[in-house]
């Protein structure tokens, strides 16, 4: 209820804002063109169709827009401060250099340390997408059109 009534507190004011007056009248007698120019300038039913007009066209555009070429991208930095250091026996390093001994200064009972890790490494990745043959889509896009058509055809 305390929830409520703050809302309510918070709201009232923007609904003020949100009511726009109705134009003054001239101090002198209108014509029958005027009092009806006058009408439909100042018309709640109006105005409530031209933003129901509005409202459609803003649809259509949205259903169009599903329908555009999608592009999704991420990029990923990795940066290892202290890259992962890995114990292995030194004999094990003559099979990695192809000639089959150990590099000069090398005991061959004793360990070496190793990173296989890089210190940076970035990974880029995107995809793009289109909609071309959704049969939703190409009824979706129909249904907009005759939507925003009504409520032109409504406002006229």
């Amino acid at each position: 209820l305390v929830r409520l009534a703050l809302a309510a507190s918070l709201l009232a004011p923007l609904a003020a804002l949100a009511q726009r007056p109705a134009e003054r009248l001239p101090n002198r007698p209108l014509a029958l063109r005027e009092c009806l120019d006058y009408a439909r300038r100042n018309s709640l039913v109006l105005r409530q169709l031209a933003l129901d007009e509005q409202d459609a066209e803003l649809e259509k555009r949205k259903t169009r827009g599903i329908g555009l070429p999608q592009l999704r991208a991420n990029a990923q930095l990795t940066h290892a401060i202290e890259p992962q250091k890995n114990a292995i026996p030194s004999s094990a390093l003559g099979a990695f250099g192809g000639g089959g001994g150990l590099p000069p200064g090398v005991d061959p009972n004793g360990v070496q340390v190793v990173t296989f890790q890089p210190k940076n490494a970035l990974q880029l990745t995107g995809e793009l997408t289109q909609l071309i043959f959704s049969g939703r889509y190409i009824v979706a896009l129909r249904a907009s059109k005759v939507y925003t058509e009504l409520a032109r055809r409504t406002t006229q």
